[in-house]
């Protein structure tokens, strides 16, 4: 949310600005299907102690929520996991 009133409040210091998951918070407007609010609210198992079990969990949610007009690349998303984890995985990191 912060960014998008960054865009609205300042349009000329913003390029441009890509909304990933966000909704207008309107009941009325159409919810996120049950199954991907499922897997978005199931804890994620810790990479560092079961590392096939985040991957396999990682990649069933980018599937998931993937357009199907596309192919998806399974290896694609299990290289940008592993890039993930590898730079920096602090789940507490999301509530700062």
């Amino acid at each position: 949310m912060i960014a998008q009133i960054l865009a609205s409040e300042h349009p000329a210091r913003v390029l441009s600005l890509t909304s990933i998951m966000s909704g207008t918070g309107n009941p009325a407007m159409p919810q996120t299907a049950p199954d991907i609010m499922g897997l978005m609210l199931r804890p994620s198992p810790d990479p560092a102690s079961d590392e096939a079990c985040y991957l396999s969990h990682g990649i069933a949610f980018a599937r998931r929520i993937a357009d199907t007009a596309y192919p998806f690349d399974e290896e694609d998303y299990r290289t940008l996991i592993m890039k993930e984890i590898r730079r920096g995985y602090v789940p507490g990191g999301f509530g700062r």
